[in-house]
């Protein structure tokens, strides 16, 4: 499924983040804001809960607003 290949993604994206910072520091913004879109959108393929309900989740709500922190935790 989509679903799990931009799971394992945003694993490896985040691994290399982590193992290698020097080398990605330059671009971290950029790269996190990909990661949050891809978090956004592995949540709504996820979500079996009204939108309602997905908008007060604190991961997808810090998500959308460019702060991939709560999902990294």
């Amino acid at each position: 499924m989509l679903s799990d290949a931009l799971y394992e993604a945003d694993k490896a994206i985040h691994d290399y983040q982590t193992r290698m910072p020097d080398l990605y520091e330059p671009v971290r913004h950029e790269i996190n804001v990909i990661r949050c879109r891809m978090a956004m959108l592995q949540m709504r393929l996820d979500q079996t809960v009204p939108d309602e309900w997905l908008e007060r989740n604190p991961i997808y709500a810090a998500a959308k607003v460019g702060d991939i922190g709560p999902h990294d935790a």
